[in-house]
């Protein structure tokens, strides 16, 4: 994660010189999070797990090209429901694994200039650290009522067989539109290409798609 972040800041530094404008904006978003598992050849995906997310992203623009790094506190994961249509009289329970990260996204964007603003579209790569993980299992009746509150256990981080990996990195998808005072709405997708699991035979990755609202100084 340091070394990250040295590269991170390094690149700002190197950029920063030779860029046209220099501007700063904070962007949340409301996140739809799933995770794709595969085992022996087997591949599944898992329900949405919506949560909200927020970062600071540096901006650097180059006319045409605009360089955007960011630090972004990133919730992750994936859940599961029970099949409530099987059987009369039973408890359903519904399942979640949250996972929260620090993220280093670079993004570089083309800027298309329209009337009202500007249209920005592109991506780039991203590295993020997992800072803590838990599930989540919330217990209903028959009914739809719940039986129980929320019970969160928290998940290992680390190298053996039963914790999630630390780290994660992998591709990001980007595209927004900004007003002329420095409001931006947007869409995105993540696509994780590190594997969280370090079992062997099992591979795990995050995906994301989201809505986004932001603002940046002018």
């Amino acid at each position: 994660m340091k070394k990250a972040l040295s590269i991170c800041v390094f690149v700002l530094i190197t950029h920063a010189a030779s860029a046209q404008l220099v501007n700063l904006g904070f962007r949340g978003r409301f996140t739809s999070a799933k995770l794709s598992a595969g085992f022996n050849g087997t591949n599944s995906r898992s329900s949405s797990l919506n949560v909200v997310d927020i970062g600071i992203f540096p901006e650097l623009d180059y006319s045409t090209i605009v360089f955007q790094p960011g630090l972004a506190f990133i919730q992750k994961g994936g859940s599961s429901n029970s099949d409530r249509s099987s059987g009369f009289g039973s408890n359903f329970s519904d399942n979640s694994l949250t996972i929260n990260y620090l993220e280093l996204p670079l993004n570089v964007l083309y800027k298309i200039p329209v009337k009202p603003g500007k249209i920005l579209l592109g991506g780039g790569p991203y590295v993020a650290y997992a800072t803590s993980a838990h599930t989540t299992v919330t217990t209903f009746d028959q009914n739809g009522d719940m039986v129980n509150n929320k019970q969160k256990d928290a998940v290992p981080l680390g190298s053996g067989v039963n914790d999630l990996k630390h780290f994660d990195y992998g591709i990001n998808l980007l595209a927004t539109f900004r007003i002329k005072n420095g409001i931006e709405a947007g869409l995105g997708a993540g696509f994780g290409l590190g594997n969280l699991s370090n079992t062997a035979t099992v591979k795990t990755h995050n995906q994301t798609l989201s809505l986004s609202l932001a603002y940046f100084f002018q």
